[in-house]
């Protein structure tokens, strides 16, 4: 079982990413740890004289990335898809383009293929006070989550954390408290999808809820509460009310309290590293790294990631 991320094995299998706007310092930075130490090389997309000139700051030696010359986000993105398409790369890392124009290529690349997974975004997080990894969605991608689409959510969370060898994560749908308030519609969403998994509905883990945020990372606060719930321990998933919650929280986590994180895509047919463009050097690199662990060390049961 994967308990934090210097559990991810270092990766052996040569791996190739594409990079669309591929000009980002921290992007480029972790591209070149990533083939230092794990194999990977990469296709720099965009303004290929941007590239260079950044690579040139930074030292790096573009005679060791091949480059591919694109102007405008669609088309750079679109460039990117396609050469995943034709076999060329393996995984989609967003540098310097807007989570818009990423995200509609990818869900337009899903679509030409038939696939009609729900895609969402994971923040995972290292919670060294419980000695794990903690997995929050969604903080990128979903605005306003309504029931239905929370029960997906909780469906991706819980089938990456079984790749992650967690056979039964414990799942906290969060609101402000912990009692079903009609007026507070996160109350009664959790409420709904806490009955929905004691029906069956939901499988392969346990679902809590409602819960405040220190219930679901603390047994000390969910005994203080006398909250009698289906578990006591840290939760593994952290479901989150809306993109508000969770961008502000993702980044409070890894501002404030310097948790080391990483942001994957799951739902989309082709792995896909969607770190912020401010994110850190290490949760770039870290980013993918847990994308080629789950192409190289899971079982691929799923037309998706």
């Amino acid at each position: 079982m994967i308990q934090g991320f210097n559990d991810l094995p270092v990766n052996q299998t040569p791996l190739r990413a594409a990079v669309p706007g591929a000009y980002d310092r921290n992007t480029l930075m972790s591209l070149e740890r990533s083939r230092r130490e794990d194999n990977l090389t990469s296709i720099l997309i965009g303004n290929r004289l941007k590239i260079e000139s950044m690579c040139s700051e930074l030292d790096i030696d573009t005679t060791l990335y091949r480059m591919e010359e694109a102007h405008e986000e669609h088309t750079i993105c679109r460039k990117a898809i396609d050469l995943c398409n034709d076999g060329e790369a393996d995984i989609l890392v967003k540098g310097m383009v807007s989570s818009p124009s990423y995200l509609a290529a990818i869900l337009e690349d899903n679509r030409s293929h038939g696939i009609k997974r729900f895609v969402n975004q994971l923040w995972i997080f290292e919670y060294p006070r419980a000695n794990k990894l903690l997995v929050m969605s969604d903080g990128a991608l979903i605005i306003a989550p309504d029931l239905m689409e929370k029960k997906h959510i909780i469906e991706n969370c819980v089938e990456f954390c079984h790749k992650l060898g967690i056979p039964q994560p414990r799942v906290a749908v969060l609101a402000p408290l912990e009692k079903v308030n009609p007026r507070i519609p996160s109350s009664v969403d959790a409420a709904l999808l806490n009955v929905m998994h004691q029906r069956g509905q939901i499988g392969g883990c346990l679902v809590e809820g409602p819960l405040a945020l220190d219930n679901a990372l603390s047994a000390e606060a969910m005994e203080q509460k006398s909250i009698q719930g289906k578990f006591r321990e840290c939760a593994d998933i952290l479901v989150v009310p809306g993109l508000d919650t969770g961008n502000v929280m993702g980044k409070s986590f890894t501002c404030v309290a310097n948790l080391r994180s990483a942001s994957l895509l799951w739902g989309t047919r082709i792995p896909s590293v969607i770190s912020s463009r401010s994110g850190s050097v290490e949760s770039k690199f870290l980013s993918i790294r847990l994308a080629a662990y789950i192409i190289t060390h899971t079982e691929r049961k799923t037309q998706a990631y």
